[in-house]
């Protein structure tokens, strides 16, 4: 079974609250019972800044978004326990010092933000399938 694992946050890369504890504990899981699994996340500024090693796997993805083309990259690392971890790179969307909001409010272009990241994931995994 091939499963591609989406998630806005996932520990230890980027973390607000439970969904990272889970996502970044349950892709290993689902390898260990035998699954072909990696995990989607956004390149945040967190991941950047982080100690994280990463490289460029796909530079120039090509994403159609409300009736325009946004292009990105996607970088990859790999878990602790040997899962693929693939970044979707676009820093006006996620170059930013918090994952969904400020203490003023959440950001005003989420949807976009969100909408760009699964795009991106899909396109991705339909073009370079054997990768994942």
């Amino acid at each position: 079974m091939n499963i591609l694992f989406l998630s806005s946050e996932a520990a230890p890369y980027a973390k607000t609250g439970g969904l990272a504890d889970v996502a970044g504990s349950l892709p290993g899981a689902l390898k260990r019972l035998g699954a072909n699994v990696s995990v989607g996340l956004p390149l945040y500024r967190s991941v950047r800044e982080g100690s994280f090693q990463r490289q460029l796997v796909l530079k120039g993805l090509k994403v159609p978004l409300a009736g325009q083309t946004i292009v990105g990259n996607v970088h990859a690392t790999e878990t602790e326990d040997g899962v693929p971890v693939y970044f979707f790179e676009r820093e006006d969307l996620f170059d930013r010092p918090n994952l969904y909001r400020t203490a003023e409010g959440d950001y005003y272009d989420n949807l976009e933000r969100f909408s760009f990241f699964s795009r991106a994931a899909l396109l991705f995994a339909k073009s370079d399938g054997d990768a994942l």
